[in-house]
Formats: C-alpha cells, structure tokens, sequence
C-alpha cells in the first residue's frame, strides 16, 4: 500500500515539474513576432480616424446645412 502511495506522488511530482519547465527557445511555440515599437496599434489607430473623420462630417453636414439656412 505505501509503495502505490510513493509511485504517486512520484508521478505527480513529475508532472508538476515538467509543468513548470520553461519551453527552449528553439521551440516552434515560441516563433511570435514582437511589436516592439507598437507599429501595429499606430497604424490601426491611424486607420481607425481615417475611416470615422469622413463618416462624422457626413453625419454633421446636415446640421450644418440646416443651421446655415435658418441663419440667413
């Protein structure tokens, strides 16, 4: 009985080390690119104005209008 205890823990231990290991740099797991500069949030932040700027003077040029013929 004790020693089915002891293989246990021994395998239990086991897996809790192979748990805690650090993957080898040379592993395929490990290949992400790093955005170092943050170029991918600049650029979408970039893209982002560009696609609402045109979309909000749509949407105000009608208040606009309207407020400029109710001036005159």
């Amino acid at each position: 009985m004790d020693n089915e205890n002891i293989i246990i823990c021994r395998l239990n231990n086991d897996k809790m080390i192979n748990q805690n290991k650090q993957p080898s740099p040379s592993s395929s797991s490990n290949n992400a690119i790093i955005d170092r500069y943050n170029i991918v949030y600049i650029i979408l932040l970039i893209h982002g104005i560009a696609m609402l700027m045109p979309w909000n003077m749509f949407i105000n040029a009608t208040e606009v209008c309207v407020s400029l013929i109710d001036f005159f």
